[in-house]
Order: structure tokens, then C-alpha cells, then sequence
């Protein structure tokens, strides 16, 4: 067991010291902007991706974050057979205008935009297509050490910060 011990440590390793590189080379889904104004909460998107008729997110699958000015605020990732970076995004911004309840990240989005006195937020979304790769674990492993690494401040997982 000693052996794979250390193999699971090199491989964490590995991945958290190139976490940085990963996401510079990550695909940009968009910049989707959050707005509060008068009240509403009213996203738009600007500059997604499509391939003829379908969007090029449509198809991807693993993990994205969400940033403010170079910060990143979230990370999450695709979590089923069905599920495409593309639908994500779409249930991050339902939620943020309140047309779905079962997702709490547009209330934490509020929250954030109201603590930070803000009206109107661009937010970059940014992904990583694990799923090209073929290799078990990789979207759990890189959403790990991306959360580790940056300590966004809307995930529920750093401790004291992401659990609204």
C-alpha cells in the first residue's frame, strides 16, 4: 500500500503545483453578466461559442470557475451523464434571476454582489473538457485542486467562506 500511497501523493501533487498552467489553457465559455438593478436579477451572456447551430460547450463535460476581475469566486463541474458545461451555466443563471429554488449559487451570487455593494458584475467562465481525456477521476481531481489552490469564495468546501 506504500506504493500507491505515494503515487496517489505525486499525482495530487503533480496536479496542484500546475493548476495555475491548467487553467490558462482552459476553454472560455463566456463572460455572463450578473446584474441587481431596480431589484431584478437579470443575466445576459456575451461571446459563447457555437459550432453552426449548437453552442461548443454543448458537448463538454468536467469542470469551470467563475471569475470576477481575475479572482475566481466558484468552481464546480458537470456531475452526470447527461449534464454539459453548457446546461451548468444555464442553471447557475437561472438561479441567480430566481427561475429555479434547487440551486443555491444565485443566492450566493446576490449575497456577494450585495456585500461587495455591487449592481453590476462580469463574470469570466472558464472550463476544462475532462472528459476528452478519458481518465477516471480527473474532473474530481482538478475541481479539488482548483479549490484548494484558490480558495474561491463561493464554494461551500472552503471553510468559513462558501457556506452561505
Amino acid at each position: 500500500m506504500f506504493a500507491l500511497s505515494n503515487l496517489a501523493e505525486l499525482i495530487e501533487r503533480h496536479v496542484y503545483d500546475n493548476i495555475d498552467t491548467y487553467w490558462d489553457e482552459a476553454e472560455t465559455y463566456s463572460t455572463i453578466t450578473l446584474s441587481t438593478v431596480s431589484d431584478e436579477f437579470v443575466t445576459s451572456d456575451s461571446g459563447v461559442e457555437k459550432r453552426g447551430k449548437k453552442f461548443v460547450a454543448s458537448e463538454a463535460k468536467g469542470i469551470y470557475v467563475w471569475a470576477h476581475n481575475g479572482t475566481i469566486l466558484y468552481v464546480g463541474k458537470t456531475d452526470s451523464e447527461t449534464q454539459t458545461i453548457h446546461k451548468r451555466q444555464k442553471q447557475h443563471r437561472d438561479s441567480f434571476e430566481m427561475k429555479i429554488t434547487s440551486e443555491s449559487s444565485g443566492r450566493k451570487y446576490r449575497e456577494y454582489m450585495k456585500e461587495n455593494d455591487l449592481q453590476i458584475m462580469d463574470v469570466v467562465v472558464k472550463y476544462i473538457n475532462t472528459e476528452k481525456f478519458n481518465i477516471g477521476g480527473m474532473a474530481e481531481l482538478l475541481e479539488a485542486a482548483t479549490i484548494k489552490s484558490y480558495k474561491p469564495k463561493l464554494n461551500r468546501e472552503v471553510k468559513g467562506r462558501g457556506s452561505r
